[in-house]
């Protein structure tokens, strides 16, 4: 049975582009993206893949117009939104999914994927297709829900139902945690399915499918995140 993705639906497409495009001061503009653009300048990355791409906007994130982008997307919404505002002739945007990448063995020297991992339920099989694409020397960020953050993770939801591993809801993101609580913006998400993965079941993949981690590292501190971490970034390598 195939996973349900509430992005490949319009409203849900619609909802995270809202989403993405109305932030402000969050964890992604002060932390994620700068931090991807100085791994890309660390390895020199000169194609990069995208997993989990969205509405494109980590294209504009890598500091540098050497790079030769490739997001990989399930939401033919999403694509549509990304070729309409980010096309350029170093970028592409192409529908398909962790599971099954619509690129070549080896052919990539990077490859990200940012609050992604958690909407998988099967991460061997995405880690197998992150091995595969990916080219001997070639280098990679994961960047995910921090396990030991979970308990803040499920604030952002409500109307949840929680079974087997699996948070299901609706979701509230904050938009501009720089202007205070009594100013504080937000956008929702009407579904949103989180696989509540634990450390181990996000590393050991890796280690099976012959990638190496160099680093990692919990980031991510917003005023409503009680001083914890929430998101959890993996630095490794195919050697």
């Amino acid at each position: 049975m195939k996973e349900e993705n509430p992005f490949e639906d319009q409203r849900g497409a619609e909802e995270w582009i809202q989403a993405v495009e109305n932030e402000r001061g969050t964890i992604r503009d002060k932390e994620i993206y700068p931090q991807l653009a100085e791994w890309i300048n660390t390895y020199k990355i000169k194609t990069l893949a995208d997993i989990g791409s969205g509405q494109g906007i980590c294209s504009t994130k890598l500091g540098s117009d050497d790079v030769h982008y490739i997001g990989i997307e399930p939401s033919q919404f999403l694509i549509t939104r990304a070729n309409e505002i980010y096309k350029k002739s170093n970028r592409e945007f192409i529908r398909g999914d962790a599971y099954k990448i619509p690129l070549p063995d080896n052919s990539v020297d990077g490859f990200i994927s940012v609050t992604t991992w958690f909407h998988l339920a099967d991460l061997e099989k995405a880690t197998k297709e992150l091995s595969r694409v990916l080219c001997s020397g070639g280098h990679f960020m994961l960047i995910t829900p921090n396990p030991n953050a979970y308990d803040i993770w499920e604030t952002f939801y409500t109307d949840t139902k929680k079974e087997e591993g699996v948070l299901i809801g609706k979701t509230n993101i904050l938009l501009n945690p720089d202007e205070g609580p009594e100013n504080y913006k937000f956008a929702h998400l009407s579904k949103n399915i989180f696989y509540l993965h634990t450390k181990e079941q996000i590393l050991e993949p890796l280690a099976t499918n012959g990638l190496e981690v160099d680093k990692l590292e919990e980031i991510g501190i917003l005023p409503i995140t009680e001083g914890k971490k929430i998101f959890l970034k993996i630095l490794g390598h195919k050697p």
